[in-house]
């Protein structure tokens, strides 16, 4: 590190990767001499600035059957990859002018799930394909708003419109059940308009059909594992192959995909369907933000957004509609719990282990005291 052999900051830890998945990022602490030069009012996020990204566009190979991260695949430039990183720059450039911010909130440091803070500079994104194809994948990743959670982004994320030019709450405008509507696209068949996970088994383990059918449709042959973080959302007892042939019955019209390994190529569509929407927002002058399969918008915006994301979509798949929905994330917002001592715990975590544990979160929590138990009688916690 330059800073480092000039006596400006000390590395405490040097990060590594391995291919078992085990990492540590590189953590270092300013000198004396860096305070020297640098006064302690310019020592926060808005000081820190970030080099232009040399290389928007990431291609990566197939993983190998242990499941380790991909590797990137050197390639040369064409007309076709000439475009895709023109359109890239041309969102790069919207998003580093973008009139949008992150508020502060010093009683509550934002993390994201690996206890990293999140960085506000991270303003720009690179698109990712996958298996060394360039019509697999596509996913925009890189933006600091991708790291944050659920609740943090509504709390804390604020853009600029017309008729808020300071700033207000923002709305994720998102398409529903996106991969297997455009599965029967792909069939030349055309889907339900009910839910298409809700109706495998009516009122029952949504969330768990939602994952399956979405592993099916990335798996190459049989699906002979549960997806990670998936059986505990069926009840006890239940055999993957029952729950496989349910899916197969509702959806009889995409079963032949199943197992195709299709979920790259339609995730690839999905991308395209969010770039042409970025662009033509951006054009409008209509702050956005993208997030896999969705944008972030200023709440006044979202229907504006939503109509042009419904022509994006009917644009690159050649059908009408879309099924989109404006989510304000009040609905489902964990709550902040409140510690004894008057900090905050963010309880993402610990609402979703509670629920995953049948156990009850009290409402005030002492630091040092643990934060489940096991269920009294009277519903509450004990020790």
């Amino acid at each position: 590190m330059a800073l480092a052999s000039v006596g400006l900051i000390v590395v405490l830890t040097r990060g590594y990767r391995f291919p078992n998945g085990d990492k540590q990022h590189t953590t270092i602490a300013p000198t004396r001499a860096f305070f020297d030069r640098v006064p302690p009012t310019l020592c926060d996020w808005n000081s820190i600035g970030r080099e232009t990204e040399a290389e928007v566009l990431i291609l990566k190979a197939s993983k190998d059957r242990s499941g380790d991260d991909a590797k990137i695949i050197e390639y040369r430039d064409t007309r076709q990859t000439g475009q895709l990183h023109r359109e890239v720059e041309r969102i790069n450039e919207s998003l580093e002018d973008a009139p949008f911010r992150m508020i502060d909130d010093s009683e509550s440091p934002v993390d994201d799930d690996d206890g990293q803070p999140i960085d506000p500079s991270r303003r720009t994104v690179r698109r990712v394909f996958n298996n060394g194809s360039w019509l697999e994948g596509g996913r925009l990743f890189g933006g600091f708003w991708e790291r944050m959670r659920r609740e943090d982004r509504f709390r804390l994320l604020r853009i600029c419109s017309a008729k808020h030019p300071d700033g207000e709450e923002i709305a994720n405008v998102d398409f529903s059940q996106l991969f297997p509507r455009l599965a029967y696209l792909r069939a030349n068949t055309r889907a339900p308009a009910e839910d298409l996970y809700g109706l495998i088994d009516v009122g029952k383990s949504r969330d768990g059909y939602k994952k399956l059918v979405n592993a099916l449709l990335f798996a190459r042959g049989r699906l002979l594992r549960w997806p990670e973080e998936t059986l505990r959302l069926f009840p006890e007892g239940t055999k993957l192959r029952d729950v496989v042939s349910r899916i197969r019955k509702a959806h009889a019209p995409i079963a032949p995909l199943f197992g195709t390994g299709i979920g790259y190529s339609l995730m690839f569509q999905e991308s395209c369907i969010l770039i042409e929407a970025l662009l033509t927002l951006h054009k409008q002058g209509i702050t956005a933000l993208p997030l896999h399969d969705s944008v972030l918008v200023a709440r006044s915006e979202a229907e504006v957004a939503k109509q042009v994301m419904e022509g994006a979509f009917a644009l690159v798949t050649g059908e009408a509609g879309g099924h989109l929905k404006i989510d304000i994330g009040h609905a489902n917002q964990y709550p902040v719990v409140m510690l004894e001592d008057g900090s905050r715990l963010n309880a993402t975590v610990a609402r979703k282990s509670a629920d995953r544990f049948g156990l009850v979160l009290e409402h005030t929590l002492s630091r040092t005291d643990p934060i489940f138990s096991t269920p009294r009688d009277d519903g509450r916690l004990h020790r």
